[in-house]
């Protein structure tokens, strides 16, 4: 066949198949994609790209450190840092030592974690006094939410008392900062009650030592006897006593 011939043709059979899908209405031309697409996915499905989230999830909290840091507690709290070893710790939380190391490298670290975990709560629980505060209410307050804390982390609370005593050096972050502005604070509105006759004329500067040590009698209590602290400590009369002691000798003189 010459080449004009079939070029011809050629042209003929073009024009054939075009012209009848020039006449189709605009929605077969989508449906004919629509189908193109599914059969390029089903080829070459790894070629597409794949949509990312916009933020990944939190991730959850580790059971096995939290469960590290229990018994690092409990042995810190029993034996001190310098006489507690990571064997113990491991052995207290049921896991190898290696499992232990893996999480914190080191008893200096894990010392450290036990810290930066309970200091928040600490804190918040000798959080700042308030401007429209009954004083009595303010400080049994205080009280309360110091023994509600130790009574839900009795050794960590410990430990914290304990680093506390010797100077807080190695409580990390800006714990000691925060916790000296707190008392400042709250030294300030106990001097202002005092002067306005709402509380008795006593010196400020002791008020509050003394309602930390009302509440820390509570985690101390039983620690000197043999054999570890005394169980089934009754944290609510502990609290109730100790309202009472603070109501009884901060109330003002009646006239």
């Amino acid at each position: 066949m010459p080449f004009t011939t079939a070029r011809a043709q050629s042209s003929v059979a073009s024009r054939r198949l075009v012209y009848p899908l020039c006449r189709l209405p605009l929605y077969s031309f989508v449906y004919f994609a629509i189908h193109l697409r599914c059969i390029a996915v089903y080829i070459m499905p790894f070629d597409l790209p794949r949509k990312t989230p916009n933020a990944p999830e939190a991730p959850q909290a580790d059971p096995v450190r939290r469960v590290i840091l229990n018994a690092a507690s409990e042995a810190f709290a029993q034996q001190g840092y310098a006489a507690t070893k990571l064997s113990v710790i491991a052995a207290l939380a049921s896991l190898p030592r290696s499992n232990v190391l893996y999480y914190f490298k080191s008893k200096a670290n894990l010392y450290h974690g036990v810290l930066e975990d309970i200091a928040p709560g600490y804190l918040q629980a000798c959080a700042p006094f308030q401007h429209d505060d009954e004083p009595l209410q303010a400080l049994s307050r205080t009280v309360t939410s110091m023994i509600r804390l130790f009574e839900g982390r009795p050794f960590a609370s410990k430990v914290l008392l304990q680093e506390l005593k010797e100077g807080g050096r190695r409580i990390p972050g800006d714990f000691l900062e925060r916790w000296a502005s707190q008392a400042r604070e709250n030294t300030a509105h106990i001097r202002q009650w005092i002067g306005s006759g709402q509380l008795a004329p006593v010196n400020p500067e002791h008020v509050l030592p003394s309602v930390w040590a009302m509440a820390q009698s509570c985690v101390n209590m039983g620690w000197h006897a043999a054999g570890g602290p005394r169980p089934g400590i009754d944290y609510h009369a502990a609290t109730a006593s100790s309202v009472r002691l603070l109501l009884n000798g901060l109330a003002p003189a009646t006239p």
